[in-house]
């Protein structure tokens, strides 16, 4: 028998792997879900607002040439186990897009601005690689301000948020998940 080697025949092309690097490697984790909108039971309302956020971002080119932007924040509330997950791990796996998972460890310090400047870093490396960002268990993060159980901190952390959130012009999908909605500030309604 002879050995021949075998050239790989035309198949699908390699995608760059997204892997966050330096301060970030402890802020995010990087999945490729393959989780689509079809395996998932949705009812037939949520399921065409989730059809139209993808819509708008595959056409977000031409949306972009008639000064328009495609919806890119979206807030999932519900009670553990309803699909907020899935449904970032679907919208990742219809876009192609890497889901980036927001650490929550390694995001809150007890360092006076630590977690603020955290923050800033995750919302600066949406720029690239574009993703499908994923805050899950977001009342942790924006928990309402005009809770009188705080140093002050919460606060801080919810401001720059909201900044980070309003200044965001990368186009990356920010996708917030949480079980209580009634603990977020009431300013973030507006932002998603």
């Amino acid at each position: 028998r002879s050995r021949r080697s075998v050239l790989p025949t035309a198949g699908p092309k390699a995608v760059p792997i997204a892997r966050p690097s330096g301060d970030l490697s402890s802020l995010l984790t990087v999945s490729y879900p393959k989780v689509r909108l079809s395996d998932m039971v949705l009812p037939d309302l949520l399921r065409a607002q989730l059809e139209r956020v993808l819509a708008e971002n595959r056409a977000s080119v031409e949306l972009r040439s008639h000064g328009l932007e495609p919806r890119r924040r979206l807030l999932l509330a519900g009670p553990p186990g309803c699909g907020k997950t899935m449904t970032a791990r679907a919208l990742a796996g219809e876009t192609g897009l890497p889901l980036m998972a927001v650490q929550f460890h390694g995001l809150i310090t007890k360092y006076m601005g630590e977690t603020g400047a955290k923050l800033h870093a995750i919302f600066e490396s949406m720029h690239t690689p574009r993703g499908v960002y994923l805050f899950d268990e977001f009342d942790i993060v924006g928990t309402s301000r005009s809770s009188g159980d705080d140093v002050g901190e919460a606060r801080r952390v919810v401001n720059s948020f909201l900044q980070l959130l309003e200044h965001d012009e990368s186009e990356s999908l920010v996708v917030a998940a949480t079980n209580r909605v009634e603990a977020l500030d009431a300013a973030l309604f507006r932002r998603f």
